[in-house]
């Protein structure tokens, strides 16, 4: 949390303004993350026995774990089962250290394409209940210790089982909350953040007062849209814990700590403007309120200056986006919110799988209609503007249709020179993009941090993905809706977080899919 004031003005000012952007930056609605493929780890070495424990470099803790002087986290691969299920056994064994923690952390991926919050500190033995039907199942391993000897977890095992018990039934109706709150600048560039993230120049993230809903690092499992007084709004993940408070999920009915307080009241906000608990968060006496910390790529993005301001935030992974014109449920910060209207949602008891008997006759299918092809532009296209002097061309196989262009990142906005823009022709509606990112050899490093900036039917939206993390594959920058013609359109710049980094610019494609 940034305790006094940022730039000057008249430098916020211009790194708000884009290059070649529209000012009105206001994002399409976020449709669910997807289950991340891979698995993500820092300062973990995995055992062969399979345990998993710090390795000896391991650094100290980022703030929201508090003073350790080792740190580590460990998203395992989410593991898949045929079945959808509501509940899931975790056993696992645990080597304590002298002054040390090892908590694990388990969350469930709906069949409604939504991430649950993760339940955090499980014991071996536990049975972890979902209030939905999951197909998925993820553990996190946190491990922390002041000693030289780490904490160690082994053996995680993991099952699931379907209770005959009464099980909330998916619905696409619920439209997630909207609250006006206090915010700041979080600055603390070089810093970490709770899931091992380095905080870089123009980071596009922000901090929530609980990790229950905190990402994996570089992805965006939960998100959060913020919109300006201005009209600005931009979707960003939540990659941090804090600012005031630690265990605040205020966004929650059964919240984890406060329970004297409303849904979508946070403490911080009670502390100042009602003097709860004698005005004290975990971390002391409120000298103003923040419910949420936004990192500076989205503060100003947001055409926000000075230190501390007040937006909406919309808490994307508890319903569907309401968009940036969303009317929060309090008029002001200072105001406790209204009551959440009931979700639209049955209570049902799991079915029993009927017996399985002779199928019956099936009608004749409809001829079927031809489906929307999927539209590519690849950097040799007419449809691609390559701007820019100096552009790396690879060739041969590395890059998607034989070859892939590259260029060196600048670390701030004004000193941006390259950048390409693919702009198809489009019969018009919603499509999932996807971004090729080239396996080709490169003298420095891939960047971590290429900003996507996608025109669509509803303005602009940012959207960050590691480059570094997805060579060789197509990554996802969302599903957008899309006017027909040719005013939609996906521009990236040699924009990055340092001057020592390469940004490759090579096919996007747009797959139709049904709104």
């Amino acid at each position: 949390m940034l305790l006094r004031a940022p730039h000057s003005r008249y430098v916020a000012l211009l790194l708000a303004i884009l290059w070649l952007v529209p000012l009105k930056v206001t994002a399409a609605h976020a449709t669910p993350a997807q289950a991340p493929v891979h698995v993500v780890s820092q300062n973990i070495e995995i055992g062969a026995d399979q345990s998993i424990r710090l390795s000896d470099s391991a650094q100290p803790a980022p703030p929201a774990y508090g003073r350790f002087r080792r740190f580590g986290i460990y998203d395992a691969a989410p593991t898949t089962f045929p079945d959808p299920f509501n509940q899931v056994q975790i056993h696992f064994q645990r080597t304590p250290s002298a002054g040390g923690i090892a908590r694990v952390d388990v969350r469930g991926f709906g069949v409604n394409d939504r991430w649950t919050e993760w339940q955090r500190n499980r014991a071996s033995g536990d049975t972890v209940m979902f209030a939905e039907h999951m197909r998925a199942v993820q553990y996190r391993v946190v491990l922390l210790t002041n000693g030289a000897l780490s904490p160690t977890i082994r053996q995680i095992t993991l099952k699931p089982q379907t209770a005959g018990r009464t099980t909330r039934a998916q619905s696409t109706a619920s439209v997630a909350p909207t609250y006006r709150l206090r915010v700041t600048r979080q600055g603390l560039v070089g810093g970490r953040t709770a899931n091992g993230h380095t905080i870089r120049p123009n980071d596009f993230f922000v901090s929530l007062p609980s990790d229950r809903a905190v990402s994996s690092r570089g992805g965006n499992e939960y998100m959060v849209r913020l919109t300006a007084s201005n009209g600005r709004s931009v979707v960003v993940p939540v990659w941090d814990n804090g600012p005031w408070n630690h265990h605040d999920d205020f966004w929650n009915k059964d919240r984890e700590s406060y329970r004297d307080l409303p849904v979508g009241w946070p403490q911080d906000h009670a502390a100042y403007f009602e003097n709860h608990n004698k005005g004290r968060s975990e971390r002391g006496k409120v000298r103003f309120p923040s419910a949420v910390d936004i990192a500076d790529g989205a503060y100003w993005a947001l055409g926000l200056d000075g230190a501390q301001a007040t937006v909406n935030v919309t808490f994307l992974w508890l319903g569907s986006d309401p968009g940036a014109e969303a009317q929060p449920l309090n008029a002001k910060p200072s105001e406790r919110p209204k009551a959440v209207a009931p979700r639209s949602q049955t209570l049902v008891n799991l079915p029993v799988p009927a017996p399985r008997g002779p199928a019956a006759p099936q009608a004749p299918a409809a001829p079927a209609v031809p489906a929307e092809p999927v539209v590519e532009v690849n950097d040799v296209d007419n449809a691609f503007t390559g701007e820019g002097s100096s552009w790396g061309i690879s060739t041969g196989t590395c890059g998607y249709g034989g070859q892939a262009r590259s260029i060196m990142t600048v670390s701030r906005e004004d000193r941006v020179t390259h950048q390409g823009i693919w702009r198809p022709a489009l019969r018009g509606g919603a499509y999932e993009l996807y971004a090729f990112v080239p396996a080709c050899a490169a003298h420095d490093p891939n960047t971590n941090l290429a900003r996507y900036i996608i025109h669509h039917a509803h303005g602009g939206s940012f959207v960050v993905r590691s480059q570094a993390e997805s060579a060789g594959t197509w990554v996802s920058l969302g599903r957008f809706t899309f006017a027909a013609g040719t005013d939609g359109y996906v521009q990236l710049r040699n924009h990055g977080a340092s001057e020592a980094t390469t940004i490759w610019f090579d096919a996007v494609k747009w797959v139709p899919v049904q709104p």
